[in-house]
C-alpha cells in the first residue's frame, strides 16, 4: 500500500491575528468569533504575539522589515495549518482610517494568503463607546456612574483612550480604565452582540470591521 506523505493529510484551517499589543489582538478575536460564530466549526482563529503591528507613521524601512517578519511566521504557521487569512490590526491615530489602504497595500505585495487591513479611526477604544453598558458592566460597581455618550460618531473623540481614563477616574479614583481592560469589554460587546442588542454610538471603521468579520 502507498504511504501518504506529509503533504497529503489535511491540515486544520487557520487565520492568524497580528495586533499592536496583546490586548487588541485577544479583543479583535473575542469579538470575530461573536460576529461570525460560524468560524468556531472550520477555523481556529490565532493570536500571534509576534511581530507587533507599527504605528502609522513608521517609515518605508520599517514597514518591509514588518511585513518581512509576517511573511516568515506565516510560513513558520503553514507547516502545521492551513492558513486561509490574515488580519493585521493598527489604530489609526486620527480622525480617518486613511491608513488602512497604505496598510492594504502593503499587504496585498507582501503577504500571502488573503490579508486584512483592521484600522479603528482614533484608537480601539472609541469602539469601546459603541455599547457603553458593556463597559460598565466591566467594573459593574466601580464604573456604574461612569458618564458616557449617546447616539453620536465615536470617531469624533479625540484619544478616546485617554478619554475613557479620565471618565472612569472620575468616578472611581482608583479604577481608572487601562488597556488591561480591554478583553473585559469586548467579552462583554461580544455577548451583546450574540444577544442582538444594537449599539447606542456609531462608528464608520466598526461597522467596516463587522463586513469583514462577517466574510471570513
Amino acid at each position: 500500500m502507498k504511504q501518504q506523505g506529509r503533504n497529503s493529510r489535511k491540515l486544520p484551517q487557520e487565520i492568524l491575528i497580528f495586533g499592536e499589543n496583546k490586548h487588541d489582538s485577544d479583543s479583535l478575536k473575542c469579538l470575530i468569533e461573536a460576529i461570525n460564530p460560524s468560524l468556531n466549526d472550520r477555523v481556529l482563529i490565532r493570536v500571534q504575539r509576534d511581530p507587533g503591528s507599527l504605528t502609522k507613521d513608521a517609515n518605508l524601512p520599517k514597514i518591509k522589515d514588518w511585513m518581512a517578519r509576517i511573511s516568515q511566521t506565516i510560513e513558520a504557521r503553514a507547516a502545521v495549518a492551513d492558513i486561509v487569512g490574515v488580519i493585521v490590526h493598527q489604530d489609526a491615530d486620527g480622525p480617518d482610517d486613511s491608513c488602512a489602504e497604505i496598510l492594504r497595500s502593503a499587504l496585498t505585495k507582501n503577504v500571502t494568503p488573503p490579508a486584512y487591513p483592521v484600522v479603528p479611526v482614533q484608537e480601539t477604544e472609541a469602539w469601546w463607546y459603541l455599547f457603553p453598558d458593556c463597559l460598565r458592566g466591566v467594573k459593574p460597581i466601580a464604573w456604574r456612574e461612569v458618564k458616557m455618550p449617546t447616539n453620536i460618531n465615536v470617531e469624533s473623540i479625540f484619544n478616546p483612550k485617554e478619554d475613557l481614563q479620565r471618565r472612569t477616574r472620575v468616578a472611581a479614583p482608583k479604577h481608572a480604565y487601562s488597556e488591561a481592560d480591554s478583553l473585559a469589554v469586548a467579552q462583554r460587546m461580544a455577548d451583546a452582540i450574540s444577544k442582538g442588542i444594537i449599539p447606542e454610538n456609531r462608528a464608520p471603521s466598526w461597522d467596516r470591521f463587522l463586513d469583514l468579520a462577517k466574510q471570513l
